[in-house]
């Protein structure tokens, strides 16, 4: 009860009242002890007590360790309470909030974490490693689909897509990127000044030139204040910027210029042709667009990534019934192979090819595009494993039977599930 309180305190930039006792907050913290119990005139019974800089949630964590609670410590919480428990000398809420950091990250928090670490300028490179590992290793649209996501550092939002172990497709980043860039317009977000060189120091295996002398001004130094200057359209991009986009949407022209720093690291050529002209083109410039359009048409470099992310490359074709060229082409998700286009005249004709998956593993899903047409490709397909873990031939008694799948008729990629009972945990390194 608030009754029986004996000190107020005003917390965070909303001046939220709180209440707690002088006697128990000192017995925590030796700043509250100084601050209540010395001569400050915050020792006087009827002074409220400012704390600005400590949001109210965070402030109820440290209320409730003076009361002999869990201080519920929650992604949202963590960071910032390890900031204010140093600040105010809570050696135990230090050792409760570093034990979070260790044991309790996960998916489903660790976007939340790292930006709220990245933001508070409290990202070491343990905590930095760990929730890049967390990231690289979840499902990516688990990820992209987290609330966690709309709260990210633009800088955050770079270091993740530009890993080619960052697992999801091109076309499903976009959509997570325009959803966030939208969030940033309506919230009017405004995101702290920070310099992209923190995470590169962070992903190095050891930190050169700590101190950063300001003589020492190389390339890297440029870089960094270009990155600075992207950095800065940040901050102005949730004001009303005037003016119009060329097919003349407004709201357009605003997530446009929200976008402009991340765009540069976005691998528009891996997306399909369909979805760069209805869902990007617009939001790139003039050259960016027709850059990726020359692409498709003439296959030309374009001025963005074309490198395939590593989850789209774990398997290669190393044989084939015919058209071995075709089908080595398969793992590049980026180019037609045209694999399997010539007609089958007879029912009983088979085409085959053999992957390699690195590991010996289980194949648990696949997507295939297929098309589909009466003359050409196959309708039917089926997935065979090697009855050798680690090795295989292409006599038709060295192969397992799995499953047999019936291809839609759509162009379009479809998904299959394997079902696993019938592997009996076999695994081969050949499919």
């Amino acid at each position: 009860s608030t009754d029986l309180c004996d000190t107020i305190f005003v917390c965070g930039p909303e001046k939220k009242k709180m209440y707690g006792l002088r006697a128990l907050l000192a017995n925590i913290s030796p700043v509250f002890k100084a601050q209540l119990f010395g001569s400050f005139k915050e020792a006087q019974s009827d002074s409220l007590i400012e704390y600005p800089t400590i949001a109210s949630p965070v402030f109820a964590c440290i209320l409730r360790v003076s009361f002999g609670l869990d201080p519920c410590i929650t992604e949202h919480t963590a960071v910032p309470l390890i900031e204010a428990s140093n600040m105010l000398q809570i050696e135990a809420l230090q050792h409760e909030c570093q034990y979070f950091l260790k044991h309790c990250i996960n998916d489903s928090n660790v976007l939340f974490l790292l930006n709220s670490a990245y933001s508070l300028s409290s990202l070491d490179r343990t905590l930095y490693r760990k929730c890049r590992s967390i990231i690289l290793q979840s499902s990516p649209m688990r990820l992209l689909n987290n609330e966690g996501f709309l709260t990210l550092h633009p800088n955050l939002i770079i270091d993740i897509i530009q890993s080619d172990d960052f697992k999801a497709k091109e076309e499903e980043i976009w959509n997570a990127i325009i959803k966030w860039a939208q969030h940033v317009h309506q919230k009017n977000v405004r995101f702290p000044r920070k310099r992209q060189r923190i995470l590169k120091q962070l992903k190095a295996e050891e930190i050169e030139n700590e101190n950063d002398d300001d003589d020492d001004y190389d390339d890297d130094d440029k870089e960094d204040d270009e990155k600075e200057e992207n950095e800065a359209t940040q901050e102005r991009m949730s004001k009303t910027l005037g003016g119009e986009d060329d097919d003349g949407d407004e709201n357009a022209y605003d997530i446009k210029q929200i976008l402009k720093p991340i765009t540069p690291y976005i691998r528009f050529p891996l997306m399909s042709k369909t979805f760069f002209i209805e869902h990007v083109c617009k939001y790139l410039s003039r050259e960016q667009s027709e850059s990726v359009l020359v692409h498709y048409i003439l296959g030309k470099a374009s001025v963005f990534n074309h490198d395939v992310r590593k989850a789209f490359i774990s398997f290669a074709v190393i044989a084939a019934s015919r058209e071995l060229e075709s089908a080595q082409k398969l793992p590049d998700t980026t180019q037609d192979s045209l694999w399997c286009s010539q007609k089958i005249s007879d029912k009983s004709e088979t085409q085959w090819l053999i992957m390699d998956v690195m590991l010996q593993s289980m194949i648990k899903s696949m997507e295939v595009k297929n098309r589909y047409s009466d003359k050409d490709t196959i309708k039917t397909f089926k997935l065979e494993i090697s009855s050798h873990s680690a090795s295989y031939s292409e006599n038709e008694e060295s192969w397992i039977d799995v499953q047999t799948f019936q291809s839609a008729k759509s162009s379009a990629w479809q998904h299959f599930n394997v079902d696993h009972n019938r592997l009996n945990d076999r695994k081969s390194r050949y499919w």
